[in-house]
């Protein structure tokens, strides 16, 4: 029996920005289109996350309820502070967060960069160095960014839709949260030249600038306050109708049933990496070839039970990452499914002349 789905537990999963433009919208924008933004950027990253896994993994189901609350404390904190700092958190790129301080002007990008780094500064206090697991020490790698900022909004097969972020400020952040050692943020060049760092900052490759815990004091000594956001108007009319496109079907499904809490589960998986990496999406002349592919690979899902799990745009291109086994369906030929779609995938670019690198694993 389908139950009606609280507004608020919809929105929950959407970045603020994007519900709010929902709410106030009568319609969603069209297919395609394309808002231009400035903001400072952010990526965590927890180290030592993927050998935890492993580890927790061989525990049997007790392990990976641990996995779940690892999870809940790690990430959840990271969210908590970055929307206290005024931040909204776009997307999570497995155990990565990306998070985003939206500028009206470039006068005001050095304050939301300023809040950016408070927020890397104090999740690295709260968080890092927590040993999760008997040897197992968890740390924060992050990385910041600041610049232009692309939000395509996609549709991605059969009426699912899809934002994704690209850009300068994009690129920016995952070159330099890629630069950080364990328990650092790295500023990129652009970011760097924008603030006044403290002693003890350390220069790294083309321009970008490290800052451990040395440097913390000194910076959140003088970080601007959190700008208040108000709580969200979801009240419009036809508001879940609008925003249930952005939702992937399986947390909706459990939704619909009733399923508010999730349990941690052990699934057999097929993963599909398919990156592009002459794709900028932040490109005029490319945004129709990403609508493109990105409904190309929408209906190939939707034909084949997969689900796009991802769209991540950084410094290596774009890349489509998708899953076979995922709820809410499984098939004993997932792993064929996923090389069928991949190949079909493979076959689109090559007709476009589009290079193309693919990774699958079970």
């Amino acid at each position: 029996m389908r139950k009606p789905v609280p507004i608020g537990s919809l929105a929950a999963y959407l970045p603020r920005r994007l519900t709010q433009r929902l709410a106030s919208q009568g319609a969603p924008k069209p297919e395609g289109s394309v808002e231009r933004l400035l903001a400072a950027t952010m990526s965590a990253d927890l180290t030592g996350f993927t050998r935890l896994c492993a580890a927790l993994q061989d525990a049997g189901p007790s392990g990976v309820e641990r996995l779940a609350e690892v999870l809940d404390r790690c990430l959840g904190r990271l969210v908590e502070c970055v929307q206290r700092s005024g931040g909204d958190v776009i997307h999570f790129a497995g155990d990565a967060v990306v998070a985003v301080w939206v500028a009206p002007d470039s006068a005001l990008l050095k304050m939301q960069l300023q809040r950016a780094l408070a927020c890397a500064l104090r999740s690295q206090q709260a968080l890092d160095g927590w040993i999760a697991y008997p040897d197992h020490t968890l740390h924060l790698r992050i990385g910041l960014g600041a610049g232009p900022l692309s939000v395509l909004d996609l549709r991605a097969g059969d009426g699912h839709r899809r934002c994704v972020a690209a850009g300068p400020a994009m690129r920016q952040v995952s070159q330099a949260e890629r630069l950080a050692p364990p328990g650092s943020t790295v500023l990129s060049a652009q970011a760097a030249a924008m603030l006044t760092l403290p002693p003890g900052a350390t220069a790294l490759a083309e321009g970008a600038v490290c800052l451990d815990a040395r440097c913390a004091t000194a910076v959140l000594k003088y970080a601007p306050p959190p700008t208040s956001q108000p709580p969200l108007d979801l009240s419009a009319p036809n508001l879940a109708d609008r925003l249930r496109p952005y939702i992937p079907q399986g947390v909706l499904n459990r939704m619909s049933a009733g399923h508010t809490e999730w349990m941690a589960e052990l699934r057999t998986v097929t993963a599909v990496f398919l990156c592009y990496p002459t794709l900028d999406p932040h490109a005029s002349q490319q945004h129709d070839l990403t609508k493109d592919l990105a409904n190309h690979a929408g209906q190939a899902l939707a034909r084949t039970g997969g689900t796009l799990d991802n769209l991540l745009v950084d410094v290596d291109g774009t890349t489509l990452v998708m899953a076979f086994g995922l709820p809410p369906g499984a098939h004993q030929d997932d792993a064929l499914r996923a090389v069928s779609v991949a190949l079909e995938l493979v076959e689109a670019a090559r007709d476009r002349d589009l290079h193309y690198q693919v990774g699958i694993s079970t």
